[in-house]
């Protein structure tokens, strides 16, 4: 694929139903998780 761009993501939670650290770690998990299976380098 040889992509050597960005990768943003954005979310909006109410922070009193959804911790904004735990969310971003489970997002940012995520992203890497899929990024792996799709070949893509997370640097």
């Amino acid at each position: 694929m040889d992509y050597s761009g960005w990768i943003v993501v954005e979310a909006e939670q109410d922070p009193a139903k959804a911790d904004p650290f735990d969310y971003s770690k489970l997002g940012y998990e995520h992203i890497i998780d899929l990024c792996g299976r799709s070949g893509l380098a997370v640097m």
